[in-house]
């Protein structure tokens, strides 16, 4: 199976932060499942476009037979519906390397040829094409969560599948809510703005 190259990495000049919104502007999501070794297979589902067996050590220790992980080239998200699993490729990374989260970020930002030493200049590249400033990064973040959330509900059939929906939106709102408590009181006062749109979207439904 091939796997990311390991290296080490000195301590960041910039805040991890920062390698974030790099990571999450450069980084596929599908390049990182091709980089590991990790077979995958269109479908429509959704918002979803490929699938695969979940590779995580949580679900079956990587030995799922059938294919639950779905994948999101639009949201660059996955969720698998086998262990509830979801999120971008940070958190995917993470979980299938086994790393700390911050390491696996310096790692995913050197794999797009991002190191502590020209971050700064990546940086001001992100800026000014993709004009991500923190008040969008938290939207980004938020509206992402929304959009997986009222995809599954639009194709819910029956009670049964509506109470599944009910416990797995709640999962995905409590991970929301662990983001939420990581932001600044700046930014947490946008991502609330955004936070409410998406409730009150889905209270709507």
């Amino acid at each position: 199976m091939t796997v990311l190259n390991w290296t080490e990495i000195d301590e960041p000049i910039f805040e991890i932060e920062e390698f974030t919104d790099i990571v999450l502007d450069k980084v596929h999501i599908l390049d990182i499942f091709d980089k590991l070794g990790i077979e995958y297979f269109p479908c429509q589902t959704g918002e979803f476009t490929h699938r695969t067996r979940c590779p995580l050590t949580k679900h079956l220790f990587g030995n799922e037979r059938t294919a639950s992980l779905f994948i999101s080239e639009e949201t660059q998200s996955f969720y698998c519906f086998g262990c509830n699993s979801g999120g971008t490729v940070i958190e995917f990374a993470t979980l299938y390397i086994g790393k700390p989260r911050d390491e696996v970020i310096k790692l995913l930002a050197e794999h797009v040829g991002v190191t502590s030493s020209n971050a700064g200049e990546n940086l001001e590249s992100l800026s000014r094409n993709k004009k991500r400033d923190p008040e969008q990064r938290v939207a980004t973040h938020v509206l992402r969560t929304g959009i997986q959330i009222r995809e599954h509900l639009h194709s819910i059939k029956g009670k049964q599948e509506y109470d599944k929906w009910c416990k797995w939106a709640n999962k995905r709102f409590a991970c929301l809510d662990r983001y939420l408590n990581t932001l600044s009181d700046d930014d947490w006062k946008v991502a609330k703005i955004y936070y409410d749109k998406v409730v009150n979207h889905l209270k709507s439904r």
